[in-house]
């Protein structure tokens, strides 16, 4: 190994140490009983494993049906997402009409708009709508759609464009090349924006902050925080709690992994 290459090994090893030291602490608290949590020096690995926390947390909170209100809400909220995206993703990557890059620009320069922004209109729909303390409002894509838009019409432009008039002269469909060959084309793009934004609507905290306050819809990762302030001090019960709202994350993200991979090659090479 070279020097350059032994530096360069260093210093990721050194970025991936300091990104998972704080799940590292979040495990090791959460294994700890609470006898354990105030003593001095602190321990890392913990003297006794303990799942008082675990039994705790769900005691104290329903932390079964908000894991099942973000599965609800981030799952729905993706589907629907890329119904509304593709259609457009595939007209401004695949066809030319009149202002198509005056539109595109826009969706790009919506991109940078926050959500705090627009979330005082946006509460004001949602009221006149009855989405207040409901699903609808947590479900609705109001900037995942933008961004599935704007991933999805960099990876549609990859496919060449051979491919698409030999189906038009063929008598393929718009619709038909869309769901026949483009999409088929792109599967782990689609499946690496479908995570992207399962991950924001799972963890999503401004918005539930907004026009929630009934515990029955809380989303896992918001209703753990939203809660926390009842439990000062029992940390191994919120880091128990953090635990859980991350694992379900990490294995999916383990199960697309590769098609995540792919994709982000894929883009870095023809992009």
């Amino acid at each position: 190994m070279h020097e350059k290459e032994r530096l360069s090994f260093l210093l990721l090893l050194i970025f991936v140490i300091i990104y998972l030291f704080p799940f590292l602490i979040a495990f090791s608290v959460a294994f700890k009983p609470f006898s354990e949590l105030f003593i001095f020096p602190p321990t890392i690995i913990p003297r006794s494993l303990s799942w008082e926390g675990f039994s705790q947390l769900f005691v104290s909170m329903p932390i079964l049906r908000w894991v099942f209100n973000s599965f609800l809400i981030s799952s729905t909220a993706t589907v629907l997402a890329l119904f509304l995206a593709v259609f457009p993703a595939y007209a401004l990557s695949r066809m030319k009409f009149k202002g198509r890059d005056l539109i595109y620009r826009i969706i790009i320069s919506s991109l940078m708009i926050p959500l705090a922004a627009y979330i005082i209109p946006l509460f004001l729909i949602y009221k006149n709508l009855g989405w207040i303390n409901s699903y609808y409002g947590l479900i609705n894509p109001v900037s995942e759609s933008i961004y599935a838009v704007f991933f999805l019409t960099q990876f549609f432009k990859a496919l060449p464009k051979e491919v698409e008039e030999a189906a038009i002269i063929d008598g393929c469909s718009r619709i038909r090349i869309l769901f026949n060959i483009i999409i088929p084309n792109n599967i782990p793009a689609i499946i690496s924006v479908s995570f992207l934004i399962f991950l924001w609507k799972w963890n999503m905290f401004y918005l539930p902050l907004v026009i929630l306050d009934d515990p029955q819809y809380y989303p896992v990762a918001y209703g753990i925080v939203a809660e926390a302030g009842k439990y000062i001090g029992y940390y191994n019960l919120l880091m128990s709690g953090i635990i859980i709202t991350i694992i379900p994350l990490i294995i999916i993200y383990f199960i697309i992994s590769k098609h995540v991979i792919e994709s982000l090659i894929e883009l870095g090479i023809k992009g």
